[in-house]
């Protein structure tokens, strides 16, 4: 089959690449997938989609719900960053007829000289074009766009093309759809594209800058001879901004630098982790190690002159931060002036405009513009509506539009309108063929990367095919969860990190329908139903998943930690990810699924009851996500500031933000946490999750203000708890452990002693907190009301008195949920 090309967004941006010579009709690009799968013609119907008729035609009320008009690009972007000629070359494809020659230039004349800029040249080096061509392969641009972009350079600059790759949807509505690159990604990939007007230059001020993605296993400097950068390009500053990940990864710049004087000249440099400074190849500064950020500074004896400077900076994990100075002689510390470096630089030179055309034309170019009904689709001057347009089911189909051509499957579809909304699998043909999934995804054997576009896709991690090629669609609404698919698609979640290809994002609405259409198609009576909860199913889930048991987190990441080998997709999104029973039939038989999965098989053989069992606990543990206790053996990264809670709580004093100077946050191996104020002796912070980020304790000189880590975070009134009279002060007495390691606290007011204790518990909708106060001496009131986005029950499920007294003796068990 052919392989679905229906996304040329960047030849209607830069009309240069579309020559009428070589368009094909409108709709011969949608597969044959869609006219073969369904009795209704979609081949056409998508077209006619596409092709926007629906802007100037009316609809039949047959057809009403079927079609809706699509969004076109703006008056002001039309004419804006493209040469004359490309304009004109866009326009004169996009209108068939005879005579149109002069209307077509006089609005690309028009176009140019109302919203038309003045095109740029760009500073770039060679190795950010690299980069570029690296992207083009591993995302998979040739699914779509196969022939490269040839000859794009004479229509664009690398402004305009950068803006819309970082951001297509803002000049080009009607797609729907962003290719989810960095600002950094988007440049590369235009210098790339735009490669055939790259200009070699002088020397000019800066620094090459490389970055390296590796592991960051120790302080030492890492030896980078031979290896492949995964960035290079040119920088102004020295500091983190050209990393292409957070975490374990090398930068190394390099530049001439210019001394003008003789002498003794200071360097600093400051880091977080390691870094080390040559000059002329002799280490002038280093900062060795894995800590927080310091500064180290050295002193190196240079004459006047050019001089080699190279840095080297190692990231293991935590924060990153890297900052260079320099002091000349009997100088002060300030960074190094930027004209006193010096790189080569090079530079993409756009083409050359033509003068605009004489007065007459330029006249005739808003007259034209009106006439020929710019405005219904792209707005601007004219009218929005035609009335001598006919309704679409009453057009002379052995004609031809005067807009533009109509391929035969739109004929075919106009010729026998359907009367009826789209069936489920419709529904799902016409998304999936308005979105081009199938350039990248295959379903029921139709579509999926040609083998010259997969063999260029690159990997991160040691998972084979899997972690390479974009998945299968076969079953995707039995296999998903549809508000994962709607999460996926609206880039709110990524389940493959792993993978350089990455997914287009469409609007909230558009995932919607689509995650609708795979789920109305696909699901099947029970596939969403959970097994049933216990605490001891869930401990069995947690041994099964850490090196007791299947040893899962030797290759899937767990909350976010790494595996202790390749990082597989993350086990604690896969509840959310996945529907039960297609979890299930995966693990049972993953070499039957997917024929050279790197997955094993762990119950070949092993009756199914026991399997079963097994597995549910697995789904079980799952169903906690970021709150389920924490495997064993999984790899913990202690290298940055993050508090990391084992098998018995964990505490962490700190200043919290809000609160005071005096708070104590406790994190339970259960995933749930708390901060109890030990200033005003009250319990104030919930969450789940990860626990505490220690930077704001042990960084520098401290007393920072702290927040928790993880998710839902719930922040209790500031009089939750014992009630006390005017003028009285409530304050912890003392503090002991109970024999799982929580605390317990004893607090006092008056005649009053409380003994007040937190521990978590595991219920079917998550972890909770169970809180015992137990009044040892004394009356104690308390006011434990719901609050703001929690509530509070007792220990026979009912609401807390607000005002509830307790007498000597007397324990009240509350449980809090949210």
């Amino acid at each position: 089959m052919r392989v679905f090309l229906s996304l040329p967004a960047l030849g209607l941006l830069l009309p240069s690449l579309w020559r009428p010579e070589s368009r094909s009709p409108v709709g011969a690009e949608v597969p044959a997938l869609l006219a073969r799968s369904h009795p209704t013609d979609l081949e056409g119907e998508v077209e006619l989609f596409r092709a926007g008729c629906v802007a100037c035609h009316a609809v039949p009320e047959s057809v009403a719900e079927r079609l809706e008009a699509k969004a076109a690009p703006s008056f002001e972007s039309l004419g804006e960053a493209r040469t004359s000629d490309a304009l004109e070359a866009r326009i004169r494809g996009h209108y068939v007829g005879e005579g149109r020659a002069d209307r077509v230039r006089a609005i690309a004349s028009f176009l140019r000289d109302e919203n038309g800029r003045e095109l740029e040249s760009a500073e770039v080096s060679p190795a950010v074009v690299d980069r570029g061509e690296h992207l083009f392969h591993e995302l998979a641009c040739k699914a779509c766009h196969v022939d490269g972009f040839a000859g794009l350079e004479a229509a664009t600059d690398h402004r305009a093309l950068s803006e819309f790759l970082a951001e297509p949807e803002v000049a080009r509505p009607d797609l729907d759809h962003a290719f989810g690159l960095t600002e950094g990604e988007a440049s590369s990939l235009s210098a790339y594209l735009l490669r055939g007007s790259f200009v070699t230059g002088a020397p000019g001020p800066g620094f090459q800058v490389e970055c390296f993605e590796m592991p960051i296993a120790n302080g030492d400097e890492p030896d980078l001879e031979g290896r492949e950068p995964s960035f290079k390009g040119a920088a102004r500053v020295v500091d983190v901004g050209p990393r292409t990940r957070d975490n374990n990864f090398a930068l190394r710049f390099r530049t001439t630098l210019l001394v003008e004087q003789a002498g003794m000249h200071e360097f600093e440099i400051g880091s977080d982790d390691g870094s080390w400074l040559y000059i002329d190849d002799e280490l002038a500064v280093q900062n060795p190690g894995l800590h927080p950020y310091t500064r180290v500074r050295g002193s190196v004896e240079l004459e006047a002159g050019r001089h080699d400077l190279r840095l080297v900076f190692t990231e293991a994990g935590g924060g990153e931060e890297l900052s260079l100075r320099w002091a000349r002689p009997n100088g002060s510390l300030d960074e190094v002036p930027l004209e006193r470096t010096s790189t080569r630089v090079d530079r993409l030179t756009p083409p050359v405009e033509q003068p605009l055309m004489d007065i007459g034309i330029l006249g005739r170019g808003e007259d034209a513009y009106a006439s020929m009904g710019c405005a219904a689709c792209h707005g601007g001057p004219g009218e929005r509506d035609l009335p001598d347009a006919p309704d679409l089911g009453d057009l002379d189909l052995k004609a031809d539009c005067s807009v533009t051509p109509i391929s035969e499957p739109v004929r075919r579809f106009l010729a026998d309108l359907p009367t009826s909304a789209r069936t489920g699998a419709e529904e799902l043909a016409f998304e999936m063929g308005r979105t081009s999934c199938l350039s990248c995804h295959s379903r029921g054997g139709d579509g999926g990367l040609s083998e010259s576009v997969a063999r260029e896709l690159t990997e991160t991690q040691d998972l084979g095919e899997e972690g390479r090629r974009p998945p299968t669609l076969d079953r995707a609404g039995y296999r998903f969860q549809a508000d994962w698919i709607r999460a996926v698609l609206a880039d709110r979640a990524d389940a493959r990190p792993y993978m350089r290809a990455r997914c287009v994002s469409v609007s909230e609405e558009r995932a919607e329908r689509i995650a609708a259409a795979f789920s109305a198609v696909d699901s099947v009576d029970g596939d969403e139903d959970e097994p049933e909860f216990s605490a001891e199913v869930l401990e069995a889930g947690r041994k099964q998943v850490g090196v007791t048991g299947k040893v899962c987190v030797s290759c899937h990441r767990v909350q976010g930690r790494d595996s202790l080998g390749p990082q597989g997709m993350d086990l604690s999104e896969q509840s959310e990810r996945l529907k039960p029973a297609w979890f299930r039939e995966w693990l049972l038989r993953p070499h039957e699924i997917r024929p050279g999965t790197r997955m094993p098989s762990f119950w070949i053989g092993r009756e199914p009851e026991d399997a079963n069992r097994e597995i549910d606990a697995v789904r079980v543990w799952t169903n906690f996500g970021a709150a389920a206790p924490l495997p064993d053996g999984l790899s913990i990264d202690t290298a940055g500031y993050v508090v990391e809670v084992g098998e018995r709580p964990r505490l962490h004093a700190a200043f919290l933000d809000g609160l005071s100077a005096r708070c104590l946050l406790v994190g339970t191996p259960a995933r749930v946490h708390y901060a109890y104020d030990l200033a005003n002796a009250r319990l104030r912070w919930l969450w789940r999750g990860a626990f505490v980020d220690g930077r704001g304790t042990w960084d520098g000189r401290a007393g920072k203000l702290v927040e928790p880590l993880g998710e839902d975070w719930i922040v209790l009134p500031e009089n939750h708890g014992p009630i006390v009279g005017d003028g009285d002060r409530l304050r912890v007495a003392s503090r002991r452990f109970d024999a799982e390691g929580h605390p317990v606290f004893v607090l006092h007011v008056a005649e009053t002693r409380i003994e007040d204790v937190i521990q978590p518990r595991f219920e079917t909708d998550g972890p909770v907190l169970i809180r015992r106060l137990t009044v040892l001496d004394g009356r104690a009131r308390f006011d434990l009301a719901d609050g703001g986005g929690f509530t509070v029950r007792d220990s026979r499920g009912q609401p807390v008195d607000p005002n509830r007294s307790v007498e000597a003796g007397e324990t009240l068990e509350v449980i809090y949920r949210w």
